[in-house]
C-alpha cells in the first residue's frame, strides 16, 4: 500500500491545481511516457516484525517497537551518507526516508520498503538488498526479527500493531463497514510489488494486458502463506482469496484491460467511479469514504474542489491486481524473502524491457481471454500447483516462460554481470516441484507459540532459500 508523497510542513504541493477538465488527467498518463533508454524499475517489498523478548508482533510503541526501530536505525544511519530521516504525523514516526528507499508502514505495523527506481537491473536489485540489510541489522540489535509471508501464519487482527496514520483509521473505518475480508488485507497480509514504466499509448495496454495474464502464473510462483489463525489454509494461496474477498468495487482483473478501445481514457474513466476513501489538504486527511470521484471533480464535496492531486491520491486506494498510476504497478505475489525478490524483479525487468523476452511470452499468453483468466486464477488460489493450463501443469509453464528468461539474460549479460544468477531461488521451485508454501506445509501441520519462532526463522527477509 504505497505511502502518499509528503510535500513538507507547508504542504506546497505542484499538482495541488484545480482539476476541472477530463484532459489534465489523461495529461498524467501522457507525461509519464518514458523513452526506452528512460525506463525504471521500482520494488515495494512488505515484511512483518517479531518481538523476541515477548514471543509477539512488533507492537507501535514501547521498549521494544516500530518506533523505536525507526529511531534505532535513523540514529544508527547519521553518519552515514544518506541517512535514514524520521518523517512523523501528529508527531508519530510513520516513515524512513533516505536517497535510495522510503521505509513506511502498513495498517498492521507491517513494514514496506519503497526502493526508489533505478535504470539498470543492476542498480535495482543491489540497492534493494542493501536497505533490507541496513533494516535487518537494526532489527537484530533490538532482538527483532523481519521475516516475509504472505499471510501472518499465527496472529489475528488484534495481535497486530494501530498504526497512528489518519489515512489508515479512515480506511479501517470503512473496511469495516463492507462485508469480506478487507481488515484481513490491511492488517495480515504482506505482498512484493514491482513498478514499471510505459514507451506510449500503445506499450502500456501491451504491458497492462501481459502484467494481467501473468498475474495467475506469478501468484503461484511467489506463494509463500500456508497458515493462517495457525491452521493449515483451505486454500492454496489464502492472501489471493483475501484480496478477492476485500473490496469488489477495486480489486480484481477489470474486464476493460481486454477492451478492444482500452487506453487512458477507458482506464480514467473507470477509476473515476471507483469509491473514494479521503482527500489530503496539507497533512490533514478528510473522510469521504464511499463518495464517487467523478461527482467530486464536478461538483465539489465538504467545501473542496478537486485537485490532480487528488486523483493521484485516489489511484492509491485502487486495489487491483495490475494497478494502473503513472507507471503500472505489478501487486499479485506474495512476499518472500529477499532474494525471491530480487528473482521476481529480474524475472520482470527482462519479460517486460527486452523485447524478445516481452514478444516471445507474450504470444505464449495471448490466447488468455479475460474470462478463462479470472478462471485460471481462482483455480490457482484454490488448488496451487495442481492446477492445469491448457492440459499442463501451471509451473511447468512457469518454468518454461522462466527459461525464456534466463537465455535472454545469458544473451545481454557481461561477463561481470551474470544477471541470470538472480533467478535460482524460482528455479529451485521449479526443479522441486514446491512453492514456498508447499515447502512450509511439509515442515509444520499447525502453528502456535511454541513453533511460530521456527516459522519465522525459516522464513527470515536475509534467508538465501527455504529448502
Amino acid at each position: 500500500m504505497s505511502q502518499p508523497e509528503d510535500f513538507g510542513p507547508h504542504g506546497h504541493d505542484p499538482l495541488a491545481v484545480p482539476l476541472n477538465r477530463f484532459d489534465q488527467l489523461l495529461e498524467i498518463f501522457y507525461s509519464a511516457e518514458k523513452k526506452a533508454q528512460n525506463r525504471l524499475l521500482g520494488i515495494e517489498y512488505e515484511m512483518f516484525a517479531h518481538d523476541l523478548e515477548h514471543n509477539r508482533p512488533l507492537s507501535y510503541e514501547g521498549p521494544t517497537s516500530i518506533s523505536q526501530l525507526f529511531l534505532h536505525l535513523a540514529q544508527k544511519s547519521a553518519l552515514t551518507t544518506d541517512p535514514f530521516i524520521p518523517v512523523m504525523e501528529d508527531q508519530n514516526i510513520v516513515a524512513l526516508s533516505c536517497q535510495r528507499a522510503t521505509i513506511a508502514l502498513e495498517p498492521g505495523g507491517q513494514i514496506e520498503i519503497a526502493a526508489k527506481p533505478h535504470a539498470t537491473l543492476e542498480d535495482v536489485n543491489k540497492i534493494f538488498l542493501d536497505v533490507v540489510n541496513n533494516l535487518q541489522q537494526a532489527a537484530q540489535d533490538l532482538d527483532i526479527k523481519l521475516f516475509a509471508v504472505g499471510i501472518h501464519p499465527l496472529a489475528q487482527q488484534n495481535d497486530m500493531a494501530q498504526v497512528k496514520k489518519s489515512r489508515y483509521k479512515i480506511m479501517r473505518s470503512y473496511m469495516k463497514s463492507m462485508p469480506g475480508l478487507g481488515l484481513d488485507m490491511m492488517k495480515r497480509s504482506c505482498s512484493i510489488q514491482l513498478n514499471l514504466d510505459y514507451k506510449n499509448q500503445e506499450d502500456f495496454v501491451l504491458k497492462t494486458r501481459f502484467a494481467s495474464r501473468l498475474v495467475p502464473f506469478l501468484s503461484l510462483l511467489c506463494s509463500s502463506a500456508a497458515f493462517i489463525d495457525g491452521q493449515a489454509s483451505p486454500y492454496a494461496i489464502p492472501r489471493g482469496h483475501i484480496w478477492q474477498k476485500t473490496d469488489p468495487d477495486r480489486t480484481g482483473i477489470p474486464s476493460i484491460i481486454f477492451d478492444p478501445n482500452f487506453g487512458y481514457e477507458s482506464w480514467i474513466n473507470w477509476a473515476l467511479d471507483v469509491p473514494m476513501y479521503f482527500i489530503r489538504r496539507g497533512k490533514n486527511y478528510i473522510n469521504v469514504a464511499g463518495c464517487s470521484f467523478r461527482d467530486f471533480m464536478a461538483h465539489g464535496l465538504k467545501g473542496e474542489q478537486a485537485t490532480v492531486r487528488d486523483f493521484l491520491d485516489h489511484l492509491s486506494t485502487i486495489f487491483t491486481e495490475v494497478r494502473l498510476k503513472p507507471y503500472i504497478e505489478i501487486r499479485s505475489p506474495d512476499s518472500l524473502p529477499a532474494s525471491y525478490v530480487c528473482a521476481l524483479s529480474t524475472l520482470v525487468w527482462t519479460l517486460f524491457y527486452d523485447e524478445h523476452a516481452f514478444n516471445q511470452v507474450f504470444s505464449t499468453l495471448e490466447s488468455l481471454d479475460h474470462p478463462q483468466l479470472i478462471k485460471l486464477h481462482q483455480e490457482i488460489i484454490q488448488h496451487g500447483r495442481t492446477s492445469l493450463w491448457q492440459g499442463i501443469p501451471v509451473l511447468a509453464t512457469i518454468g518454461t516462460i522462466i527459461e525464456y528468461a534466463k537465455n535472454q539474460l545469458k544473451l545481454t549479460s557481461s561477463s561481470h554481470n551474470h544477471h541470470e544468477n538472480y533467478l535460482q531461488p524460482f528455479e529451485q521451485i521449479i526443479s522441486s516441484n514446491m512453492t514456498v508454501a508447499d515447502v512450509v506445509k511439509t515442515k509444520f501441520a499447525a502453528i502456535d507459540k511454541q513453533n511460530i519462532l521456527a516459522i519465522i526463522d525459516m522464513l527470515d527477509v536475509t534467508k538465501r532459500t527455504v529448502y
